[in-house]
């Protein structure tokens, strides 16, 4: 009987976060779901729940919401570290779930990939590396595909990223198989150039030209062509990225905010100081 009440619970759960992904896809719902509800922590909350489907959907929602211009809320309760912790998920649907809302709340949000900082980027370096382990999983190679291409996204909107991040989007790109799924890897690492272009180079890390040569004569296959020398141009050419800022707190990343603001604070009647 206890084991049936706990399913129940967790089926419960599940249901609950299904019905909260529909609701957050509007923007008035989700304001009064965060606002004046005061929703968010218990949704934070079922990231961390027993069953893996409920952690799942709650990601999901988490996505929808910062998908729709929320992601500002990613910094609340916990819920940015939470979704990194779901990056170790032991099922790849939990895990590609993470990577979606983590991919919605990062893009184009420097407060939200300031605080994911190098322990985040190092979490997801590892994520891509363990789905291209599990060779022949399209669910694995799925979470693989999104990670390059979260990666060069941010590379792009100008982020440093360390190089573990660098040689995780060339790996991805190396297990590519000669079809349209190298298109996605092939982007992903034009779009990581001018921050890992210079380092690949170094050690020849990107080589595409069995890749060039395996693709079919089709007008996509000439498309996928084209787009294997555009990389091939972008990384002979590639300048050495400049040294990336250094952030005050960039130490603490993945804390609770408020702690974070405390420190801060802290830190500035010290003389201003960095931690």
């Amino acid at each position: 009987m206890a084991l049936d009440a706990e399913s129940g619970a967790q089926r419960e759960d599940a249901n609950i976060a299904k019905r909260r992904d529909f609701e957050l896809s509007d923007l008035d719902n989700a304001k009064d779901f965060h606002d004046a509800l005061g929703g968010w922590p218990a949704l934070a909350g079922l990231l961390s729940a027993d069953a893996s489907e409920v952690r799942r959907r709650a990601a999901q929602c988490v996505g929808t919401a910062a998908k729709h211009g929320f992601q500002a809320w990613v910094l609340e309760a916990e819920v940015l570290p939470r979704l990194v912790n779901m990056l170790d998920e032991a099922t790849w649907p939990a895990r590609k779930a993470a990577v979606y809302a983590l991919g919605c709340a990062l893009r184009s949000s420097a407060p939200v990939q300031r605080a994911f900082g190098r322990r985040g980027m190092a979490a997801l370096s590892k994520l891509a590396s363990t789905a291209l382990e599990d060779s022949g999983n399209q669910q694995a190679w799925a979470v693989a595909d999104k990670v390059a291409a979260l990666i060069g996204d941010l590379v792009q909107e100008g982020r440093a990223v360390p190089p573990d991040a660098c040689d995780a989007v060339a790996a991805v790109l190396a297990k590519a198989p000669a079809d349209g799924r190298a298109d996605r890897p092939l982007r992903a690492v034009l779009a990581a150039v001018p921050h890992c272009g210079a380092g690949w180079r170094s050690r020849n890390a990107v080589d595409v030209s069995a890749l060039r040569d395996a693709f079919p004569g089709d007008e996509y296959g000439r498309d996928l062509v084209q787009l294997c020398d555009d990389v091939t141009e972008a990384i002979r050419t590639a300048e050495e990225p400049p040294a990336p800022p250094k952030e005050p707190l960039a130490d603490l990343e993945l804390l609770p905010p408020k702690l974070i603001e405390r420190l801060a604070a802290a830190a500035g009647r010290r003389g201003g100081g960095e931690l």
